[in-house]
């Protein structure tokens, strides 16, 4: 687009070959095919950038290290508190994959989301549990909109950070990225 770098979201579908190394085959969402015309419209856009998500989600473990995890938790729960608006959408998981808090899934609060997966079927939350084995890392998922009152899944860097071996704290910018 003109000279523009547009990351849009993939489908990918990765294998093992042996122990030391993978092979992955990815396509263009077919939700987002009118990205190859160039074509912005309906598209949400990404209003930040991954250093804003890391300071984010650094920002709510200090604090879960100052005040505690219950405090912590009813913080990132709460709608109007600390970790909500600017964009970026804050949660807490447990290491066994049940959603800790999060201001904009009250009703699955206390679930486990193990086996949860997005419309095209990756389990976002294992995903993130086998890329937690480093204390933190990034992933793109599909999560549903939560803008506007649509639920329309929409492209999303996602950031997890470790509080400890027991659970983490999660951040989510969605939209596209345009450089």
């Amino acid at each position: 687009m003109n000279g523009t770098w547009v990351f849009a979201p993939k489908l990918s579908y990765v294998i093992p070959v042996d122990e030391t190394w993978w092979v992955s085959a990815s396509i263009l969402n077919p939700d987002y095919t009118q990205l190859r015309s160039g074509s912005l419209t309906g598209v949400q856009v990404r209003s930040q950038n991954p250093e804003d998500l890391v300071a984010a989600v650094t920002r709510a473990v200090n604090y879960t290290r100052e005040y505690g995890k219950e405090q912590a938790l009813a913080e990132i729960g709460n709608p109007d508190g600390t970790f909500a608006g600017g964009g970026i959408n804050i949660c807490a998981e447990s290491a066994d994959g049940t959603l800790l808090a999060d201001p904009t899934r009250k009703e699955e609060v206390g679930k486990n989301l193990l086996d949860a997966t997005d419309e095209y079927g990756e389990k976002t939350t294992l995903t993130g549990i086998s890329m937690l084995r480093n204390g933190t890392g990034f992933v793109h998922a599909m999560i549903p909109g939560r803008t506007g009152g649509s639920e329309r899944p929409v492209p999303a860097l996602v950031y997890r950070k470790k509080v400890d071996d027991t659970w983490w704290i999660c951040g989510s910018l969605p939209g596209i990225e345009i450089r």
